[in-house]
């Protein structure tokens, strides 16, 4: 009886590989999101943001803020080719969402409420005795509201896929 268990799922699973298409659009990601937006809460604040260390001695701040506002593609560019020279550490989330905390406990700034802090602010600087940082916040979202789409990605493609796999194993089943 284990034999043959054993063989089935051996079966089951090069089958799901074969067969199973496990490919999942963006507009069933997007309707699946629309359909349990519930499911979603945020627990914690995320944010996109771009983070920037450089030497006191070679800090632009009134440049770097420039710089890291503007979408124009050039001045981005020019961002880049600055941190890629001069800055210790580098950092841009622009295009993911991730945890505040990663980004903000990076700098020596004290933030006692997190949530107060992003609704009023865009930029953090500091100094100490060697380094000058900055960061950018793009855009931010709070915990306790439904999370943006891009940021739950990867969990409902795989909520997708899962429910997938199960129809097509009911079906195997069932044939």
């Amino acid at each position: 009886e284990y034999r043959n268990s054993l063989i089935v799922f051996k079966y089951k699973n090069e089958l799901i590989r074969q067969k199973m298409d496990t490919i999942v659009k963006d507009e069933d990601i997007k309707k699946y999101f629309d359909e349990h937006r519930e499911s979603f809460i945020l627990n914690r604040n995320i944010v996109k943001a771009i983070y920037i260390q450089v030497p006191v001695q070679v800090s632009s701040p009134e440049n770097l803020k420039e710089l890291c506002s503007s979408n124009d593609p050039e001045k981005q560019a020019r961002l880049n080719e600055y941190c890629m020279s001069y800055a210790k550490t580098y950092d841009r989330f622009n295009d993911n969402w991730v945890a505040a905390d990663l980004v903000l406990r990076n700098t020596p700034e004290n933030i006692p409420n997190q949530d107060r802090f992003l609704e009023k602010n865009r930029f953090i600087e500091s100094t100490d005795k060697e380094f000058y940082y900055i960061v950018y916040i793009r855009d931010y979202r709070l915990a306790g509201q439904i999370s943006p789409v891009e940021y739950v990605k990867n969990d409902i493609q795989n909520l997708i896929l899962s429910k997938q796999k199960l129809e097509f194993l009911k079906q195997i089943e069932k044939d």
